[in-house]
Order: structure tokens, then sequence, then C-alpha cells
């Protein structure tokens, strides 16, 4: 494999640092996606970025094929993010994060799930420590996850209303159902104290192993002058509901301000 001799691309202004180990044809995409995102502005809101730095998502020339070939393919944006999304990529910002991981109003029914590095065995999905988050099939950004055992469960977590420079909240979560059962999950945002309902969707997931990223992006231009914070809710549960059962799972959740909306996507995180 040739390797490029450009160390740096820069069209419209934008300038990225290649690492020496790209090939030619890998480096021969980027310009493309460059000219599609625009300005350096429009690459950080842009869905094709999806890391900090682009030499950390080429991990395979049919990754940067895909992406190319989405750009072609009348910029359907839903695609784009499909493809551009790297399941070991999903980091998040702590710098802009409003989520604190120690803040969780946490129901009594979910269970915590950890990853078992040394195995991907799935024969034995049952009790909340097994191999692999309980016979999902997550990629490595999911160490560890919240899954619902009993009827519906909730986690929450309240933060601080923005400036009015920042009207946006990006949500993002990663999220998977039962190997064996379908399940639901709501995802719910409230100003308080007015309790104004911001946003609020159903979502369902047929019985499986694979795990799917969620993004949504929120107006908040209804939020009351008089509220002070905002409260995120997720809520899950599988068909069968039993106790102990270990079913709906979230993992990842993040919510940071935007001065611009991002495109709303669910994709497939791919093992």
């Amino acid at each position: 494999m040739t390797h490029a001799t450009s160390t740096e691309i820069s069209p419209s202004g934008v300038h990225v640092k290649l690492s020496p180990a790209w090939s030619a044809e890998l480096s021969t995409l980027l310009p493309l996606i460059l000219t599609y995102a625009g300005s350096a502005t429009d690459v950080y809101r842009s869905p094709v970025y999806v890391c900090k730095e682009w030499l950390a998502a080429a991990d395979s020339s049919e990754y940067w094929l895909g992406v190319a070939a989405s750009l072609l393919n009348g910029n359907d944006t839903s695609r784009l993010v499909a493809t551009a999304t790297s399941p070991k990529r999903f980091v998040i910002d702590y710098l802009s994060e409003q989520l604190k991981s120690t803040e969780w109003d946490v129901d009594r029914n979910l269970v915590v799930e950890y990853r078992d590095n040394t195995s991907d065995d799935m024969t034995s999905p049952e009790g909340p420590h097994c191999h692999n988050l309980v016979g999902s099939r997550a990629p490595p950004c999911i160490q560890r996850c919240y899954a619902s055992s009993h009827f519906w469960c909730r986690l929450a977590q309240t933060f601080p209303k923005p400036p009015s420079s920042l009207p946006f909240l990006q949500i993002q979560l990663c999220t998977a159902p039962r190997f064996d059962q379908n399940v639901r999950w709501q995802l719910i945002l409230r100003s308080h104290p007015s309790t104004t309902v911001l946003f609020v969707e159903d979502f369902y997931h047929a019985a499986g192993i694979l795990w799917s990223h969620t993004t949504r992006c929120v107006s908040l231009e209804d939020v009351e002058a008089m509220d002070t914070h905002l409260v995120l809710e997720w809520l899950g549960r599988d068909t069968s509901s039993w106790a102990g059962h270990y079913g709906a799972k979230v993992a990842n959740i993040s919510a940071k301000y935007l001065v611009h909306p991002v495109p709303d996507a669910t994709v497939v995180l791919n093992y």
C-alpha cells in the first residue's frame, strides 16, 4: 500500500493533519468530505465529524468509501450518518457535557451490567454480570449499561438551563434490546419548574443482540423564562416485564448545548 506524500490538506480553509500511515487511496477521499462539510464551523457541526481527529476515524478503506458513497448519493443525511458512525468512536466530550455520571436518579429496578472483555460468549445471557453485557454484542465504546428488570424503569438527571446563546440541546445515547425480547423505551425532556415538555419520543427495538446509537436535537425555544433547569428522562421495559429479566439497555447518555441544530439519526453499531 502506498503512503500519501502530503501531510496536510486544507480545502475551504480547513487544516487537517494526516498520519504518515494514511494511504493515497484514503487521503484522496478526504478533500471530497471536507468540501461537502464546508467551513471549519460546519465541519464541527457535520454528522461526518464523528471524532476530534479525522485520522482516528479512518479505520479502513471500506469505511471511507462508504462515507464517500453517501456524500455522492444526493447528500442523504441519514445514510451519511449511518456510514460515518464508527462503533469505536462514541466519545463523550466532557468539556461541553451537561450530564454527570454520579448524578443520575436511578430506578431501583434498573440493573447495572458490566462488560467482560475477556470473552464474547453469548451462550449464558441470564444474570447481571454475564459476558459482554448479558448477551448483547456491545462495541468497545460501551463498557457498562443500565438494564430494566421489572416493568417500566426510569433513569433521569437534572441540569442547568443554558444561556439564550445556546438554543439547542443534542441528546445522544446507545440502546439495545434483550436477546429474546422486544423492548420499548421513551426519551423525555422537560423544563422545570414549569414541567413544560420540550421533547418526547417512543422507540421500539426488536429482539436481538445489536446496539443502536440515537441522536436527537431539541429546540429550547419553548423553555419558560422562569425555568431554571432541564430534566432528561429515559424509560425502558421489555415485553415480558419479568423481575430479574434484564431487558431494555441504555448506555453512554450525553446531552450538550449547541448554537446550531444537527440532524437526528438512529444507526446500528456494528461490533
